[in-house]
């Protein structure tokens, strides 16, 4: 996914694969039963990594999340 950042809060659950999630200035390999809380307007991008399919759980603060926005 290209980098983009959103307007809510995104907690990240990690199923299967693996997933590099990329940052201005850091990132962080996530792998099988990793979770991770993205803050609200960090441009990131996430790359699947590995050689099998990433599944990844998103759950978006909100009755009604917003649009990306792609940078």
């Amino acid at each position: 996914i290209p980098q983009h950042r959103r307007l809510e809060a995104e907690v990240l659950l990690m199923h299967r694969g693996a997933l590099r999630v990329e940052w201005p200035g850091g990132a962080l390999a996530l792998g099988v039963g990793d979770t991770l809380t993205v803050p609200v307007g960090l441009p990131r991008r996430y790359l699947a990594t590995g050689d099998t399919a990433t599944e990844v759980y998103v759950v978006r603060g909100g009755d009604a999340p917003a649009a990306p926005q792609f940078v």
